[in-house]
């Protein structure tokens, strides 16, 4: 069977700096090298990466890069089988909503399509011409559809038990060049890049994420011994220097992670490690923190999102305050840099709580930390507090930027007023960070993620 991958181009809400994040996608190599073992032939079409430097509005009010879905859907083989579309939030529902239409005129292959939105919207899909909607890991539902076992319509796709059988990623599939020469990716990119996955699920239930609702079951990781293998192989055929891990939830399992850096050590591996995804704070200690810093970690990304523990509770995330400042302070020491992502406008926020936000904010800075994102609560679907506000008219205004909540701009300026209090503090405690900070975004070879967002404002490259 002759199968077509496909990723859609970048796309979000226009004057939203947190959104079209140009991260390398993860699921189509993983996707093509499962196919490929099976014996299937595949075609990858990558959407955002073929042509990062086009710009188009696909609807009023939202911009994309890439090819248009009616490009996407043209580079399609007319001989494939099945095509297959990886979706991965809400941001991309007009694109990939139009992109299933123009497929459907342009092929007689059936549509199968997959990732975190369609999990949770999988009628959208179907309605717009999609055969199957896969429900959680793609590997499996790709399998029962090939097979022939699976239904029209939701295909709800088990978890794998056993990630160690996974086959290591094809980026050969992907315009590596493309991502590399636009010189921006999730986490701090300063030379070439690939973004892997060493772990699958959540055995958390934050209330303001959809990730529990995707089918894809509680945490589950690869082996150690299997991970340096993976990631010793990928640096060695591509040569790159730095490793961006996109696991939701890396350290959920502490000696995992003591063992992957050992291995890593061992390989004597000269390559940066970022996890940008937000890493939980709560099993990290001095000797993890010490145990990646060897490893060549040199930023990661912590998520208090709130300075209020009343908040904490509200939003059902379970972690200490206290104890999110101190692995700051100790991965700061140890040269790993730190991003920390925070939450504003949640259901029930008092002004006092957004204070103390404000205040944890600045206390971060005086500590050392120069890279803090605030966003602005959307309810998510397929979230469990997605009921708790309406209104918006696009499912892509359910971004961190979403205007048209009755109190936005209250929240807008609490954050504009957040990040002024934020630079004044660096001006007066660590002005020459600041100025290093401004000489990396201008020369393109970034340490924190806020300087590639910083970087994104001003023009893309390409």
């Amino acid at each position: 069977m002759k199968v077509a991958l496909l990723g859609l181009p970048l796309a979000g809400v226009r004057l939203d700096p947190f959104g079209m994040i140009p991260a390398m996608p993860t699921a189509l190599p993983a996707l093509a090298a499962w196919l490929r073992r099976r014996g299937e032939e595949v075609q990858v079409v990558d959407g955002f990466g073929e042509r990062p430097g086009r710009r188009f509005s696909p609807a009023p009010g939202l911009v994309a890069r890439g090819l248009t879905p009616s490009e996407l859907a043209d580079r399609v083989d007319p001989m494939v089988d099945l095509v297959a579309l990886s979706v991965h939030s809400v941001a991309g529902d007009t694109v990939a909503i139009e992109t299933v239409r123009h497929l459907g005129r342009r092929t007689a292959a059936p549509i199968v399509v997959g990732g975190a939105h369609p999990s949770v919207l999988p009628e959208r899909f179907l309605e717009a011409g999609a055969r199957w909607v896969v429900r959680g890991e793609g590997e499996p539902g790709l399998d029962a559809i090939i097979e022939g076992s699976a239904g029209d319509g939701v295909v709800e796709a088990a978890p794998l038990a056993d990630l160690d059988l996974l086959p290591d990623p094809d980026y050969g599939v992907l315009p590596l060049r493309s991502y590399w020469e636009l010189g921006l990716g999730h986490g701090p990119v300063s030379g070439a890049h690939l973004t892997v996955s060493t772990s699958r699920g959540c055995s958390h239930g934050c209330r303001f994420c959809a990730t529990p609702s995707l089918g894809l079951g509680r945490w589950r990781g690869m082996g150690a011994e299997r991970v340096v293998e993976m990631v010793s192989s990928l640096v060695g055929r591509h040569q790159v220097t730095d490793i961006h891990v996109e696991d939701d939830d890396f350290a959920a399992d502490r000696d995992r992670v003591l063992a992957i850096c050992e291995g890593l050590k061992e390989r004597g591996l000269r390559v940066r490690i970022a996890l940008p995804s937000g890493v939980r704070s709560e099993p990290l200690d001095a000797q993890v923190l010490a145990a990646l810093a060897s490893a060549g970690c040199r930023y990661i990304a912590l998520a208090p999102e709130t300075g209020s523990p009343r908040l904490l509770r509200a939003m059902g995330k379970h972690i200490d305050l206290e104890h999110v400042v101190s692995v700051a302070a100790t991965a700061l020491r140890l040269g790993i840099r730190v991003g920390c992502f925070f939450v504003l406008g949640f259901p029930s926020e008092t002004g006092a709580e957004r204070a103390a936000t404000a205040d944890l904010v600045e206390r971060l800075v005086r500590l050392g930390v120069d890279d803090v994102s605030v966003f602005v609560w959307s309810p998510l679907p397929g979230a469990a507090a997605s009921d708790l506000e309406r209104g918006s008219e696009r499912l892509e205004q359910l971004c961190w930027s979403p205007r048209w909540r009755a109190m936005y701009f209250r929240y807008e300026g609490a954050r504009v007023g957040i990040y002024l209090r934020a630079l004044g503090t660096m001006l007066r405690e660590r002005p020459s960070a600041l100025l290093e900070s401004a000489r990396r975004i201008v020369e393109g070879r970034f340490e924190t993620k806020g300087e590639m967002t910083v970087r994104r404002m001003l023009g893309w490259r390409g």
